[in-house]
């Protein structure tokens, strides 16, 4: 066919060519969607309520481009519209997973048995299980999903204080996870007595959800296990279920009701952010820039 003269056109550009370039967007992040509860979500949004919400802030802020050029005293900003800007992008950083999953990281030293967890949380064997400390050197990820939340998770080295080159490099790499995760889990094991590398990642993750793990086996933590602990045993199952829903809980602790306008891209949320920048500094014409752009494509 295209010998024959004929050009291959993709849906987005047909789209874009009949002007729909924003819904092409909104349906190519619902294109994206890897859960039924996500897909929902950017299905309402692709449905019109995000074009809606994107054109009341040009609509109801009663701004053309000659008030773009009146003074600040003269056409001030309609709470109303700040309002509604800031909605959105309170709800920047959960519209950008509805197309990436959470990234939720497990680290804690050698031979605590992540492996052994991430393995259970995700249903199959997609980390090696070996009892020798230290013997993950790469980060492990799976992909899978809790209450219809999407979520990463990754494996990462043993964390302890090592003078080997190659065990080093992979500590490295688990603390670059580390710090840009979504979420990260300590794991502590309860059959061992505490050790200074714990007290460590229990000290530099204060926000960590702390797993106790190998409750099956003997306490040897006693009273100094953290309060906040949740017990969990890979080879038993116990608190499985229980740790999935404090991740969740963690990751999304409140949900969007129906009606909601969420943005979905990375521009969306640029440009919203571009528009609250000019709306602070009561920049009209910045404002209306942003803002008009948001429906553009």
């Amino acid at each position: 066919l295209e010998q024959s003269g004929v050009t291959e056109v993709n849906w987005q550009l047909q789209r874009a060519s009949r002007g729909e370039s924003f819904e092409a967007e909104c349906l190519t992040a619902l294109s994206r969607a890897t859960t039924l509860r996500t897909a929902d979500i950017l299905l309402e949004q692709s449905n019109g309520l995000l074009r809606e919400a994107y054109q009341s802030l040009v609509r109801n802020d009663l701004l053309d481009r000659s008030a773009a050029e009146k003074t600040a005293e003269e056409t001030p900003f309609d709470p109303a519209v700040a309002s509604r800007l800031d909605s959105l992008l309170a709800w920047a950083d959960f519209g950008l997973h509805l197309t990436r999953p959470w990234n939720v990281v497990l680290t804690g030293r050698p031979n605590v048995g992540k492996s052994s967890l991430i393995n259970r949380l995700l249903g199959y064997e997609r980390a090696i299980v070996f009892d020798q400390p230290g013997t993950t050197r790469d980060v492990v990820t799976g992909e899978t999903a809790f209450d219809g939340w999407p979520v990463m998770l990754a494996d990462t080295a043993g964390v302890r204080d090592t003078t080997e080159e190659l065990e080093a490099a992979g500590i490295a790499l688990a603390r670059h996870r580390l710090s840009a995760a979504d979420l990260r889990l300590v794991l502590i094991d309860l059959s061992e007595p505490p050790t200074d590398d714990d007290d460590r990642l229990l000290a530099e993750w204060p926000d960590a959800l702390i797993v106790a793990h190998k409750c099956d086996q003997p306490d040897r933590w006693l009273d100094r296990l953290p309060p906040s602990a949740l017990r969990v045993s890979s080879q038993s199952g116990e608190g499985v279920e229980q740790l999935q829903r404090r991740i969740v809980e963690r990751l999304v602790p409140i949900e969007p009701a129906p009606g909601t306008a969420i943005p979905v891209s990375e521009r969306q949320i640029a440009l919203l952010r571009q528009a609250h920048v000019a709306m602070t500094t009561n920049n009209k014409s910045a404002y209306l820039t942003a803002v008009t752009a948001l429906l553009g494509g």
